[in-house]
């Protein structure tokens, strides 16, 4: 996974990061919670935040993250271990919360919990790009790809024939039931998602029809 950590005790902090680094996770890392928000678009797998770091706390860059990344996984870490903390914690939309102070192997057990957990709700079609099955949706660098109702159908039939090409007819008559279409709509239709897809994931077949190119 890769993950952003945000925690301003310097021991504490090589303590998580060696750890994480040890379990074969990429990690960011960050002792400001400025210069941790200002990173945070970068698209991470797992956020694991502090709450009291200087100049902006963890629960605002939580509540910022999934404001523009609803999906995004968050592990709060904080000395604050009263009721009202934890649940503002959880009501601005923290996976886990984890009080101080902690074995560091719990924070690990953690973090592989909601590995395990978004993989198993997952259908990988490359390393980067993933289709929830829970939420039904496509997920670039844990990103939700933003698609229309139709491209979302198109990619759907696509996962279900398993690297099958799907023929033309099959496609039009469940992207496009009961309106007049024709292969023309559907190659424009199929030109604009890939333009928000990795390059090769979307393949034309010679038999005449389309295949998604899983690559994992």
């Amino acid at each position: 996974m890769r993950i952003l950590l945000l925690e301003d005790d310097f021991a504490l902090h090589k303590a998580i990061k060696a750890t994480l680094a040890m379990g074969h996770h990429a990690v960011e890392s960050f002792y400001d919670g400025l210069v941790a928000l200002e990173n945070s678009s970068i698209p991470f797998d797992l956020y694991v935040l502090d709450i009291n770091v200087p100049n902006v706390s963890g629960l605002e860059i939580t509540q910022k993250i999934k404001s523009f990344n609803p999906n995004a996984k968050i592990i709060i870490i904080s000395a604050y271990n009263d009721i009202k903390t934890i649940k503002q914690a959880y009501g601005v939309g923290c996976d886990d919360y984890l009080k101080k102070p902690f074995d560091i192997e719990e924070l690990l057990i953690k973090v592989q919990k909601l590995d395990i957990r978004s993989n198993e709700n997952a259908i990988f079609i490359t390393n980067d790009l993933k289709y929830d099955l829970s939420l039904k949706i496509l997920l670039l660098d844990n990103i939700k790809v933003e698609l229309t109702k139709k491209e979302s159908i198109f990619i759907h039939l696509l996962l279900s024939n398993n690297n099958r090409c799907v023929p033309y007819e099959r496609i039009i008559e469940a992207v496009y039931p009961n309106e007049p279409s024709d292969i023309n709509a559907l190659r424009s239709l199929v030109k604009r998602l890939r333009k928000k897809l990795p390059d090769d994931v979307i393949k034309t077949d010679i038999v005449g029809g389309y295949v998604l190119n899983c690559k994992v």
